[in-house]
């Protein structure tokens, strides 16, 4: 297996295993929340971490399409 095969195996490993866990999270089938779920709950407690997102969400764009920083 080439190195493309190897790297989609692992991050299609990875976002099943990301899929998974945010299911059962959102069946309430395990203990945990989902992700969205949970950062609600921290922005909802510290509201600095609101900044925090949004200027980590506003660069994403920056760094896909730019490959910056």
């Amino acid at each position: 297996m080439g190195s493309f095969g190897w790297s989609a195996a692992v991050w299609l490993g990875w976002f099943g295993l990301f899929v998974a866990l945010e299911l059962l999270g959102y069946w309430h089938v395990t203990p945990w929340t989902t992700l969205s779920e949970f950062v609600w709950t921290v922005e909802a407690h510290w509201r600095v971490t609101i900044l925090a997102f949004f200027l980590g969400l506003s660069i994403l764009p920056l760094h896909l399409v730019a490959r910056w920083p």
